[in-house]
């Protein structure tokens, strides 16, 4: 009997069918400190049968006594990554700030290069200039060169490695161009004489 016990223990609860089975307690919904941390708490639903397929954080930077730190100050559970559902979140942050005075007015949002994210805000916020992340960027193209099946001839193809490299330059600014070029073929060239 103290086997089973010990078992049910250490086994994880079952994984949840349908959003339904979400119970969010109320203590959830404030901080230590009593304050606000659930603002809303919407379903939006579809057919798909996964309940979430990504947590979606917007992070900003705060001063924190002269000193500015970037943190996540929304977090939202997402069941799909579609411009719709997009949208939707966008509407509710600007609701929000609206309905306490905050100014919500982003002129560059940088994202992981995802186009439904990347269209609602522009359709959500006039102006805004999007940034793709060069971190996201860059496993991007390794999945690629992966999913190509040419990890192989990178590592060991320089002329090949070069031109996957030059692809690179089409993310760069026009007036940044040829001085990424320069460093690009710096870095080819001394990699050529080690």
């Amino acid at each position: 009997m103290k086997i089973k016990r010990v078992r049910k223990a250490n086994t994880p609860p079952a994984e949840l069918q349908s959003l339904e089975q979400i119970n969010i307690s109320d203590s959830f919904y404030y901080t230590f400190n009593k304050e606000l941390f659930l603002v809303k708490n919407i379903e939006i639903r579809n057919s798909t049968f996964r309940i979430f397929y990504q947590l979606y954080t917007i992070h900003n930077p705060v001063d924190i006594e002269k000193n500015s730190e970037i943190l996540p100050l929304v977090y939202v559970l997402m069941n799909e990554k579609s411009k719709e559902l997009y949208q939707v979140l966008f509407q509710n942050l600007i609701k929000f700030a609206k309905e306490n005075n905050i100014s919500l007015r982003p002129s560059k949002i940088l994202t992981n290069f995802e186009i439904a994210a990347i269209n609602a805000s522009n359709e959500e916020f006039s102006g805004v200039i999007n940034k793709g992340c060069l971190f996201h960027l860059e496993q991007s193209s390794w999945r690629k060169i992966q999913e190509c099946g040419l990890t192989v001839q990178y590592g060991s193809d320089k002329h090949l490695s070069l031109r996957l490299c030059h692809l690179s330059l089409a993310f760069v600014l026009s007036s940044e161009i040829s001085i990424a070029f320069d460093t690009l073929k710096s870095n080819i060239l001394s990699e050529d004489r080690s």
